[in-house]
Parts: C-alpha cells; structure tokens; sequence
C-alpha cells in the first residue's frame, strides 16, 4: 500500500494498481522508457515517503506519480539491469534489493543508482540472495535460494549461516514477541537466539 492508499500487487503478467473499486494495470513496452521494465515482477517496497519501488525481471524501478510513469534504478557496476528478487526497506530508512546471481545492493534514491554492498563474502554466496528481511534487533537475514538462511550484521559484515534440510527460503518474518521464524517449502523453522 502506497502514501495514497493504493493497493499494488505484483503478477507474472504486469502490475495492478487497486484504488477501492477497480483494476489499472501496467505492463511493459518495449518504446516506452518509462513503463514497466518487465512484465514479471518480483518484489515491491515502499520507502519512507510512500513511494512506490518495483522490482521486475530486467531492474529495480521507482513509479512517478505526478507522470503515472516508472524511473529505472542503475545498477553500479553492471552492466545488466538485473532481476530484483527482494526489495527491503531497512529502519534506518534505506531501500535494500537483492539481485539475482549478483548479491544485495543499497538504492541511492536520489541518484537513483543501486551500489553493491555484498556481493562476496565468508560465510556464503550473496549471489544466491533472494529475500531481505531485517529484525527487530537490526540484524539483516537473508534468505537463500540454495544455501539456507543467513543473519548478519551489515555494519561489521559478520554474519552466521543456517544450513536447511531444503533449500529455497520463501519468507522470513518476526512476531510480536521478537521471534523470528523462516519459512522453507517444506517447514517453518524457529530461530532460537540462545
């Protein structure tokens, strides 16, 4: 749900805005700069102000309102767009995406350019990110598509990898009592934090 209340879902087939009583869709085409990247999307975020980001299966795009138009996000260092697995809005306010086969970027909404943060490390393979999710402790977990589950601290970079019986993360999510639980295919598991 967006600053102006509108509900936005993602499809393999576009983009649907919901505005309480009907359907606008968004898809891509190919002479248009300003539509939709991809028509598979992936993950969508909203930063502090309510703006809208998209990630789609060709790039990391913000959606302008004023122009009912997208804004494609560089990727420094890239020379692809890049398929935008997860996008994470951190507590701190910053926008975090995982891009898929690369590793997880933080989105400079300014300059409107995406810079690696992790794009190799220690304890597994960014490269295998494909979902964000920071805790109330403000540790980063990090799902993976083969390597299970990773909670580390972005500021020092050290972090702890939990090897899963099934690979593939699907969803990480914390309750009210400070809990945090990762959903495989299979199983939901338990962190125990002792």
């Amino acid at each position: 749900q967006d600053a102006d209340n509108f509900m936005w879902m993602g499809t393999r087939q576009g983009l649907r805005r919901f505005d309480g009583s009907g359907f606008v869709a968004y898809y891509h085409s190919g002479q248009d700069s300003t539509s939709l990247a991809d028509n598979e999307v992936h993950s969508l975020c909203t930063d502090r102000s309510g703006r809208l980001w998209v990630g789609t299966a060709n790039g990391l795009q913000r959606y302008v309102p004023e122009d009912d138009s997208f804004r494609l996000v560089q990727l420094q260092g890239e020379d692809l767009k890049g398929r935008i697995l997860d996008i994470v809005r951190l507590r701190d306010g910053s926008l975090l995406c995982a891009v898929a086969n690369v590793g997880i970027f933080r989105v400079d909404g300014v300059a409107m350019t995406a810079y690696p943060v992790l794009t190799e490390n220690g304890i597994f393979h960014p490269s295998h990110s494909c979902l964000l999710f920071e805790d109330s402790r403000k540790q980063l977990w990090v799902g993976t598509d083969r390597e299970g589950v990773v909670r580390m601290d972005l500021g020092t970079g050290k972090g702890k990898r939990y090897g899963l019986p099934l690979a593939g993360v699907k969803d990480i999510v914390e309750d009210n009592g400070g809990r945090v639980f990762v959903v495989s295919p299979q199983a939901v598991y338990l962190w125990d934090a002792q």
